[in-house]
């Protein structure tokens, strides 16, 4: 894992805040990437319990295995916009 410093968001920062940390956006991707790692890591471990008897866990499983495909997209495009923040040399 990255090992990113994840925080929320506060509200606005000030200017000098913004320059001292310009691509937040960068260690938030980093973020993602962690619970990326993590959710695929608890898929592994939770995989022989699929056919559980128990609806709940098998639930659980599906729910998690849905997580894991959405964290996957969206860090693909905020990949992709940050690239072109990049790009046009707003980060």
């Amino acid at each position: 894992m990255t090992e990113a410093a994840c925080r929320p968001l506060g509200t606005v920062g000030t200017i000098a805040e913004r320059e001292q940390r310009p691509d937040r956006f960068a260690e938030l991707l980093e973020c993602l990437a962690d619970l990326m790692v993590e959710t695929r890591r608890q898929s592994v471990v939770l995989a022989p319990h699929h056919d559980s008897d128990d609806e709940r866990v098998r639930e659980a499983i599906a729910r998690l295995v849905e997580l894991e495909h959405s964290l996957g997209e969206v860090g693909f495009e905020a990949a992709s916009v940050h690239q072109q923040l990049q790009h046009l040399h707003l980060i």
